[in-house]
């Protein structure tokens, strides 16, 4: 129990400094509400209270959107964070030189099991304790075009049980994965094998992924910060062209 009151008082010092960074204050918001992937509409949205927690046995991964803000529209405030959060991605990507997958590989991105093989991860990233930093991201989504692999978009997570922090408000909306059987998860952050009956070589088992939340570089259909993954053909056809400014 005092790990995790040391674990959370770490996890909201750093979002605080985050949205010092932002230039922003967190403001109030309400309780937490959940839909089901995909949501058809902001009456998809219930208290998170009243339906966990959730259980399933069938499919095996079903994915959760996450708010405090359901149905809400954002301030400028918050508008200006998220744009903000976008373009310091943006740069910190091109500055790092992660459009060119070989340099995202060197330096330290290495493909995770994922039903699209889109999603790369920092060993290195994913154990500090900086969330949701631009310079520092957990994931890299790359896509296969017909001119290789193109940067498509960060993926942010923060540790196993804590809350992604919504500095965009509404629009900053996170996700988290339920699976129908557990998945051995190592220090809170990363995701190893599915567990054989219930146990685990490495790590805890867990049927609730990290909390995550993507960040586009691209023209998503369903907005710059859109939890789903699937984009549109044409659109995937496009990704041999260079990102605009």
């Amino acid at each position: 129990m005092r790990r995790r009151r040391e674990r959370s008082l770490v996890w909201l010092l750093a979002a605080v400094v985050l949205s010092a960074a932002l230039g922003c204050a967190e403001e109030p918001a309400g309780e937490r509400h959940v839909a089901r992937i995909p949501r058809k509409s902001d009456l998809a949205w219930k208290l998170e209270s009243a339906v966990y927690p959730l259980t399933q046995k069938a499919p095996w991964n079903v994915m959760w959107e996450v708010t405090r803000y359901p149905g809400a529209q954002p301030t400028a405030a918050q508008q200006r964070r998220a744009d903000a959060l976008v373009e310091r991605s943006l740069a910190s990507a091109r500055r790092n030189g992660w459009f060119e997958y070989e340099k995202g590989a060197a330096d330290g991105y290495s493909t995770v099991q994922d039903h699209l093989g889109t999603h790369y991860g920092n060993n290195d990233f994913l154990l500090d304790d900086r969330f949701l930093d631009p310079e520092r991201p957990e994931f890299l989504m790359y896509y296969d075009s017909t001119g290789g692999k193109k940067l498509v978009g960060y993926m942010f997570v923060v540790p196993l049980d804590e809350e992604g922090p919504q500095v965009g408000g509404p629009l900053t909306i996170w996700h988290y994965h339920l699976w129908a059987t557990p998945v051995c998860i190592e220090n809170g952050r990363v995701g190893v094998i599915r567990a054989e009956n219930g146990r685990c070589q490495r790590g805890s088992p867990s049927q609730k992924s990290l909390e995550m939340l993507h960040v586009w570089f691209v023209d998503h259909p369903e907005g710059r910060f859109a939890s789903r993954m699937r984009l549109p053909q044409e659109l995937v056809e496009r990704l041999g062209e260079a990102p605009k400014d």
